[in-house]
């Protein structure tokens, strides 16, 4: 059931469960909430595009180069603009397992202790920790 609004001008306004505002989904809920689907979708988009241009010639080294300089961007991007809630620990942890599920994809590896060691060796910090720094530089 879609509900409007009849504005004095007599146009219908919508009413949204999202909307997008300066690229955050905000959820249309009681309390203030941001939806992240969209930031991992971009993720892995931007992901597959470089993976699918340089992932066969590339040594692992650049992809995860490229992946921390050009992918992690589309996915932190907004996450200044959440409040720190219960809910933000699930979606720091749901981002967490997409940068986890590409570290496979390019190790070719099922292992959680693999990834997490070649996430140190690179520098590549987990997004939970990522959001918590630029939360305190902010």
């Amino acid at each position: 059931m879609r509900y409007s609004l009849t504005l004095c001008n007599g146009t219908q306004l919508q009413w949204v469960n999202t909307c997008k505002y300066l690229g955050v989904y905000l959820l249309g809920r009681r309390n203030f909430r941001c939806s992240f689907e969209e930031a991992k979708k971009k993720f892995y988009s931007s992901f597959n595009v470089v993976y699918g241009k340089i992932g066969c010639c590339a040594s692992e080294e650049v992809v995860l180069n490229m992946l921390n300089t050009k992918c992690m961007s589309a996915m932190l991007y907004g996450s200044l603009r959440t409040r720190r809630s219960p809910e933000m620990s699930r979606h720091k942890h749901s981002l967490d397992f997409a940068v986890n599920r590409v570290f496979v994809k390019i190790l070719h590896t099922g292992s959680k202790q693999t990834v997490e060691e070649c996430q140190k060796y690179f520098g590549c910090l987990p997004v939970s920790y990522r959001i918590d720094i630029r939360t305190v530089r902010f």
